[in-house]
């Protein structure tokens, strides 16, 4: 039976989900689209975009899902994981959810062919994760 705790839980997870997953790729892809129609940047495509893509999404789901199981908890500060996690790719990477978010980030700069999302947008979030 579902408790106002999961109810909570439920709805700071598809919070997180919708900022984080969907709200953030979009705005930034948006800014970057703007910024190549403003600078007159024309964009070619590439396929190399899609295994890398697909990389940073099962990299993002893969530590997420190791954070719930393992961590007891989510990369959302009302459900802090209760446990260190360092197996999977925290045994190689401290937080490999922003190196997989990066990675997408990345990709959708090829496979758009924006060259703003290539020289600004990925450049500039990059530290911001770092901060």
């Amino acid at each position: 039976m579902f408790t106002t705790k999961h109810l909570k839980e439920a709805g700071f997870v598809i919070t997180y989900v919708a900022v984080f997953w969907l709200l953030l790729p979009l705005t930034l892809w948006r800014i970057a689209m703007y910024l190549d129609a403003r600078w007159g940047w024309a964009r070619t495509p590439s396929a190399v975009g899609w295994p890398l893509l697909g990389a940073g999404l099962v990299l993002m789901a893969w530590a997420t899902l190791l954070l719930w199981r393992q961590g007891k908890g989510l990369p959302v500060s009302a459900l802090p994981p209760q446990q260190l996690v360092q197996t999977g790719p925290y045994a190689i990477v401290r937080h490999p959810i922003y190196l997989g978010f990066n990675l997408t980030l990345l990709s959708a700069a090829f496979i758009t062919g924006s060259r703003a999302a290539l020289l600004i947008v990925v450049p500039t979030f990059l530290p911001c994760w770092i901060v």
